[in-house]
């Protein structure tokens, strides 16, 4: 009898304990971060600012890549032009995230946004002689993710689809449909 009131003790005891301290607060965005981050093509610095439990707007300012060649060049050509990017974000599982026990810490979550980069014609860095540079707006509604990988580390997944307008004054001004794919990996400074 004594070993059924054990045995009965040590089964249920893990159903009584509760190892996880519960919490009134609901999972937020941090208030605010800063870091650089590094794509396929390109180099930013960012920093996001919390406007709400789950939202925040980021601003970017960095360099993005091209590459170019083929039958149709001599060589292989790049150039890298600055931008500057402006983003509200809606950071929509913190929630979920929490109560499941996952990562929320420093915006690990996913997210949809809208992008407004602008990319001047100041200059570039680039290996073309004479290379014509335009003014360009983007306005691109994005889907993403970002995960945070040990205390400093992070990665970002994005797809979105969006309107590009080119501002020309030697030539028409010209608008496209563009796809966006981003892959960037980073490190938060603050």
């Amino acid at each position: 009898m004594k070993k059924f009131f054990l045995l009965a003790f040590f089964l249920v005891l893990p159903y009584l304990s509760n190892a996880q301290i519960e919490s009134t607060e609901t999972a937020s965005v941090e208030k605010s971060t800063l870091g650089i981050q590094t794509g396929v093509l390109g180099l930013w610095v960012y920093g996001e600012t919390q406007i709400s439990e789950t939202t925040v707007i980021r601003g970017e300012f960095g360099f993005e890549g091209e590459i170019f060649g083929g039958i149709n060049f001599d060589r292989t050509q790049y150039a890298f032009t600055p931008s500057f990017i402006i983003e509200p974000r809606w950071y929509y599982n913190l929630e979920k995230r929490s109560v499941l026990g996952k990562k929320t810490a420093y915006n690990s979550a996913n997210f949809v946004s809208v992008q407004t980069s602008f990319e001047p014609d100041w200059f570039d860095v680039s290996n073309i002689d004479n290379r014509l540079r335009v003014n360009r707006i983007a306005i691109v509604p994005t889907l993403g993710m970002r995960r945070q990988v040990g205390a400093r580390w992070n990665y970002e997944l994005g797809l979105g689809i969006g309107y590009e307008y080119t501002f020309d004054s030697q030539f028409v001004n010209s608008g496209n449909a563009i796809l966006q794919l981003n892959i960037r990996f980073g490190y938060r400074v603050k």
